[in-house]
């Protein structure tokens, strides 16, 4: 969509004489923060999906996401709060409200596609509007991380004692078949 934007822009301009629809979207395509909040989704969509994608490759083992989990907190939490705050501080110990610790809303980072225009094309945006696009940008953040948090919380509990037992050292030892299998297998049965 973000490639073809000047095209739709066009597309609905010259439909937007016939039907009413077309002018309604037209005008949405045609609002600066509309394109603003397309690139932002863009930029930080498309973040998890790479994360998605490496949960679900087969390269990846159990034991590796909690740590893909919480590189993508940590990179995404750095998107809104100080990075000497996300980098100094356990990850679950980090509060995700602290004014003190986050950007100020010129700081964030929203992309670079949403600065570009900001910057080169939007100059004539309100300082008001912009303020406003940050701060609905910070919110979504905070909700992400809120989430990933939550999650990353849940899979630690959860997995906190199978961890160091599937790492794939352990499946070729006879000595932890001898002395593990039979708890694994009753911490396993225990999970379905």
């Amino acid at each position: 969509m973000l490639r073809k934007w000047v095209v739709l822009v066009a597309y609905f301009g010259k439909e937007a004489s016939d039907e009413e629809s077309a002018k309604k979207i037209h005008d949405i395509l045609c609002d600066p923060m509309a394109e603003l909040y397309v690139k932002f989704l863009y930029f930080i969509l498309s973040k998890f999906t790479a994360v998605i994608e490496k949960l679900q490759s087969v390269s990846t083992i159990l034991n590796e996401h909690q740590d893909v989990m919480s590189a993508m907190f940590s990179n995404i939490i750095s998107l809104y709060m100080d990075s000497n705050y996300v980098s100094t501080t356990r990850l679950q110990d980090i509060d995700l409200t602290d004014i003190n610790h986050m950007k100020k809303m010129s700081n964030i980072n929203v992309g670079i596609e949403c600065l570009r225009l900001l910057n080169k094309e939007y100059t004539n945006m309100s300082h008001t509007q912009k303020q406003e696009f940050f701060k609905v940008c910070q919110e979504f953040l905070k909700t992400a991380c809120s989430e990933l948090k939550r999650k990353c919380e849940d899979f630690a509990l959860d997995h906190i004692n199978l961890r160091p037992l599937l790492h794939p050292r352990n499946a070729l030892s006879k000595n932890f078949h001898e002395n593990y299998a039979p708890n694994l297998n009753e911490l396993c049965t225990a999970y379905k």
